[in-house]
């Protein structure tokens, strides 16, 4: 057996360059197909995400203004506890005693324009009555 030298070495780099040049062909038929794809999908994203922030800034106004009413609520049911009891109280006939007459007519016209603090007092206030008029009974 005869063994002839070759030049191989030529023969891998012709190959190599023929895959280089094929890879190059290849990437420049699919790249604007790519390209495309992207900024369309990148579109896609940048819309959704100014969907959400508007969404998401509608949702808090709407928290903020559901967080007004149910403080407005907490209020008016702490002025119907108040005016329950102030009319607990005239029943009771305590009330119409004195300093305690004017005092709660002036609380009555002012109820509305009240904070909520001064409100608790005042419900603090008419319990301690209602309580001490009902224990002098027993």
């Amino acid at each position: 057996m005869k063994i002839i030298k070759t030049n191989i070495t030529t023969i891998s780099n012709d190959i190599n360059n023929a895959k280089i040049k094929l890879a190059e062909k290849i990437i420049s038929n699919i790249q604007p197909l790519l390209s495309e794809l992207h900024s369309s999908n990148y579109e896609v994203i940048i819309n959704l995400e100014n969907e959400y922030n508007i969404s998401k800034k509608n949702i808090n106004k709407e928290k903020e203004k559901l967080e007004e009413k149910v403080k407005e609520l907490n209020k008016k049911r702490k002025v119907k506890n108040l005016l329950n009891r102030i009319s607990k109280l005239m029943d009771s006939g305590l009330i119409y005693e004195g300093s305690l007459k004017s005092e709660f007519v002036i609380l009555i016209k002012t109820i509305n324009f009240l904070d909520e603090k001064t409100i608790e007092r005042h419900l603090k206030e008419t319990m301690t009555l209602i309580a001490k008029r009902f224990s002098k009974k027993i």
